[in-house]
Order: structure tokens, then sequence, then C-alpha cells
């Protein structure tokens, strides 16, 4: 990733690395890549920031492929990696309740984390409310209210309006 092209080219070059590491979406539970694209897309065209973007693009890279942290570091700015970090689940935990909540904690430390999270959870929202997965709409609603019951009163983002105002109808 270069610092020296346009934000355009890097989340290109993203999408180049990102989309032949995920496995073919038929064994997945949902088509991955163009929800990270989606991801990535929505927070470009709300206008937040280049890191931001790259992040939000590369949010699953670490949960759904075979890319190690030790790889994503390498490849990109340090800033981007930690967003990274603080969206990806951590499988070590058992409980998915445990293991959300933890993701969550860690989201809830920067605003610029919480911001791809809330952009996640929305695009997986509605990707679910097209299929009415009833199971899947309540568990997005969930972490929504996790996010509500403990985001710091200083995050003022336009996202979490939006966010809050979609999953928790």
């Amino acid at each position: 990733m270069s610092q020296g092209i346009s934000i355009e080219e890097n989340l290109e070059n993203a999408i180049r690395f990102l989309v032949p590491r995920f496995p073919d979406a038929r064994e997945l539970i949902k088509p991955t890549a163009f929800h990270s694209i989606r991801v990535g897309t929505y927070l470009y065209e709300n206008w937040y920031s280049e890191v931001i973007c790259l992040a939000g693009l590369l949010h699953d890279i670490i949960e759904d492929t075979d890319v190690t942290e030790e790889e994503l570091k390498k490849m990109y700015w340090i800033e981007v990696f930690t967003l990274v970090l603080a969206n990806t689940k951590n499988m070590n935990i058992a409980d998915k309740e445990e293991r959300n909540k933890d993701m969550i904690n860690r989201c809830i430390q920067t605003e610029d984390a919480l911001i791809i999270k809330c952009a996640d959870i929305m695009d997986n929202f509605k990707y679910r409310t097209r299929r009415w997965n009833t199971q899947e709409i309540k568990n997005a609603q969930n972490l929504a209210q996790m996010i509500k019951d403990t985001i710091p009163t200083s995050y003022d983002d336009k996202i979490f309006w939006e966010f809050f105002s979609l999953v928790l109808w």
C-alpha cells in the first residue's frame, strides 16, 4: 500500500488483495467478499478517511481467510491493521456471546473502530433482512444493543444515528 497514490487506487489494490483470498461464496453463509466490498464502499461514499475505508474493506480478512495478522501488518499501515484487529472476532473464545462482547469492547476503544463495526453490522442486517433470517436479524440487534449500552458519550459520528435507527427499530 502506498501513501503516494489516491484513495481510490489504494482501495482498488486492497480489493485485488482481498478477493482471491476468500473461499467460494457457496462455501460460506453469505457472500463475504461482496459484503467486505459493500462495507468499504459505504465508508468511502460517506467520506470517511482512507484508513477507515481500507480497514472497513479488510475487516473480515483475518476471520474469513488464511491471511495472517503478520501478513496483513506487512501489507498495510499500522492504523489499518489496528482497526482490522479491533473488528476481528477472537475465535479462541468458545462462547459466541462472550466472543461478541470481547470484539465490541475492543471496537469501542476508538471511534474509528466502532464506525467500521457499525457499517459491518448495518450491512449484515440489511443482507439478513432481505432474506428474512430472523435469527441473524436478532443477532445484529443484540450487537447493536451491546454497542448502544457501552458507546462513549463523546462519540457523535453520524453513522451511529443511522445505525441505531436502522438496526434497533
